[in-house]
């Protein structure tokens, strides 16, 4: 296994909004409702992704993890996106049959060094569903902090709570 890293381009646009899909299909299973997982989800990312190529931010940065022209994962950094928490790492996702490998860190690594590029004060951060354990336990050992919590509405209905994680310093 090599794992190759790039920037993101509009050709990839299918590809991570499946990839996305499934990790949610995977993960977001009790806390997302099934009848969205099941059935709406592949088309809402697809969606997403599609307006995210379109009319790209001047601020997004998507890069990708191939392991031999197969995504197995992909990260998207939103520069500069709050006055007091920097940058935030609105996507990371990683296919469970590459997970344990060192993508997730690497990915978000290649997130961070884009942020330090463009911010003389590194912050940073993200939101996770506080019932995504693993997640939680992934983004706590690189050093992440958790500083706030909220309720968000879930796509498809309810509700769930979120976990602002922040980095003051590129993760470990």
């Amino acid at each position: 296994m090599e794992i190759q890293y790039s920037v993101a381009t509009d050709r990839h646009c299918e590809a991570i909004a499946r990839l996305h899909a499934y990790s949610w299909q995977v993960h977001y299973r009790g806390i997302f409702s099934d009848d969205y997982l099941d059935h709406e989800v592949i088309h809402e990312r697809l969606s997403v992704w599609e307006r995210r190529f379109q009319n790209p931010s001047k601020d997004q940065y998507i890069i990708l993890a191939n392991d031999q022209n197969l995504l197995c994962g992909f990260g998207c950094v939103y520069l500069n996106h709050d006055n007091n928490y920097g940058s935030l790492v609105d996507n990371l996702h990683v296919h469970p049959d590459w997970q344990r490998k060192g993508i997730g860190r690497q990915l978000l690594r290649h997130c961070a060094e884009r942020v330090s590029k463009t911010d003389d004060q590194f912050k940073m951060y993200l939101w996770v569903l506080k019932e995504n354990h693993k997640a939680r336990k992934f983004y706590q050992s690189l050093g992440g902090d958790t500083v706030e919590t909220t309720v968000e509405n879930n796509p498809g209905g309810g509700q769930a709570e979120i976990l602002r994680i922040f980095w003051q310093q590129p993760p470990n």
